[in-house]
């Protein structure tokens, strides 16, 4: 058995657009460095050799004696961002004659002066690991050296944070007595498609979802294909490993192909089942891999949909407080899987007590203007009202401005006090904001004016 341990990973400038190679070995191997108390006995080379070139006509050799940190890649630029990295590694049984036990690849550490922190280890798995010869997952293990290694690793170091870094480096991890070369190639980030409809482990709703959507990794690309299926039960292929190409294609339905399909896509849903759970892949052209895919389950309950009702306007007219009804009895509902509960919460505005907060129906005293705005309106106390079927729930949010007088009130409800109110006791047109016999008698006078048939009216 070896006990050899080589990790290799590397990374460059980002972009959003396509999948992007990270490192181009037909120029050159810029970047890359030997380091620890061993580095002067290490080479780095370009090869050619037949296998190990998987990307162009050159890949990088490693050729070095056993460090545990004898590999380092700096990055000309931080980058934008993070996210998968895949790389290739072969290695040939005949360039390592006392065979010992190996792993590649198992760890890598990330450094910068970013908020991400000085030094950050990823360790790979099983679930990182590709055998490029099958396409089934592979484990970290070189093995009892069976024979040549064709792997192909991948792993996610989305969450390292880059943020106000000035440089950026990877770290490459190796310990064994006996070392021999390996080679790397098709070193790049896997761009893949984002932010799925349904979203992934999430729900969709029979009879009421009724897409798939999801943004593209990128905007130019020549098509998109959508597969869509059952996920594999217990003890069958287990795509939550690694989905690859002839694995999905074996599991899955294509359903869907577009064309030129632009930043996001959508298409239809396949028709669903209550309690069962589904796995679909977006696949584009360039291809990625691995290729990414999404789960969901299916429901048949209809999720709820929370009704706080109208804003309100109310005013105290000389009282020390007044009641205002929170009334959420327009929510509505399919009944499933159990009955509705409701929930009252203050999110704005002088804090007050909520009765029956509990209940469709609720009560508040406001007592207190809340603060004016710019404008010199009064600001809205603010409801929200949270509903749940016991699986689902939905939220909704009620205004209630209070202000001292119905003629304040009646403007910032959106109109000119009350309609019918033109006048007040003195008849000279200013309102009094209440509709009475003086605005009866308005009315009257103009109406009367208006029969002049020789003098002109408004």
């Amino acid at each position: 058995m070896r006990k050899c341990l080589a990790v290799l990973l590397v990374l460059g400038a980002v972009s959003v657009s396509q999948a992007v190679m990270l490192a181009d070995f037909e120029t050159g191997f810029d970047g890359f460095r030997a380091t620890g108390p061993l580095a002067s006995a290490s080479t780095l080379s370009l090869s050619t050799k037949e296998g190990a070139v998987t990307s162009g006509s050159q890949c990088l050799k490693v050729d070095h004696k056993p460090n545990y940190w004898p590999l380092q890649w700096v990055a000309p630029s931080v980058p934008a961002r993070l996210g998968k990295l895949s790389i290739d590694i072969t290695c040939f049984a005949a360039d390592w004659p006392t065979q010992p036990w190996t792993r590649f690849c198992e760890k890598i550490a990330l450094q910068s002066d970013g908020a991400g922190g000085d030094w950050a280890e990823y360790t790979t798995t099983e679930a990182n690991w590709i055998d490029r010869k099958t396409g089934a997952s592979a484990a970290v293990d070189w093995g009892a050296w069976s024979g040549d290694m064709y792997r192909t690793v991948v792993i996610d170091i989305s969450d390292y944070d880059l943020t106000g870094a000035t440089y950026f480096q990877i770290n490459f991890s190796f310990n064994c007595a006996e070392a021999g070369p390996y080679y790397l190639d098709n070193i790049h980030f896997v761009d893949e498609p984002a932010n799925p409809y349904p979203p992934n482990n999430g729900v969709a709703i029979v009879g009421y979802d009724t897409e798939l959507s999801w943004e593209n990794a990128t905007d130019s690309l020549n098509w998109v294909r959508v597969w869509f299926g059952t996920a594999p039960k217990p003890g069958e292929t287990d795509p939550n490993k690694i989905l690859t190409l002839e694995t999905y294609k074996n599991l899955l339905d294509l359903i869907y192909f577009e064309e030129n399909p632009g930043a996001a896509s959508s298409c239809p849903m396949p028709p669903l089942s209550d309690g069962v759970k589904y796995v679909w892949v977006v696949d584009s052209d360039p291809n990625t891999y691995p290729i990414p895919f999404w789960t969901f389950t299916a429901s048949a309950n209809v999720p709820p949909k929370a009704n706080a009702g109208p804003d309100q306007y109310l005013w105290l007219d000389g009282n020390a407080s007044v009641a205002a009804t929170l009334d959420g009895s327009g929510s509505t509902d399919d009944g499933q899987p159990g009955p509705l509960s409701y929930l009252w919460e203050q999110t704005a505005g002088p804090e007050v007590s909520i009765e029956d907060a509990e209940s469709a129906i609720a009560t508040v005293t406001l007592s207190e203007l809340a603060s004016q705005t710019e404008a010199g309106a009064a600001a809205p106390y603010v409801f929200r009202l949270t509903v749940s079927d016991g699986q689902f729930s939905s939220s909704d949010s009620v205004k209630v401005t209070l202000n001292s007088d119905s003629c304040r009130a009646t403007i910032e409800a959106g109109g000119y006090y009350f309609y019918g109110d033109v006048t007040g006791p003195a008849g000279d047109g200013i309102r009094d904001c209440k509709v009475d016999m003086y605005d009866l008698a308005e009315v009257a006078l103009n109406w009367l004016n208006c029969s002049n048939i020789f003098e002109p009216c408004d």
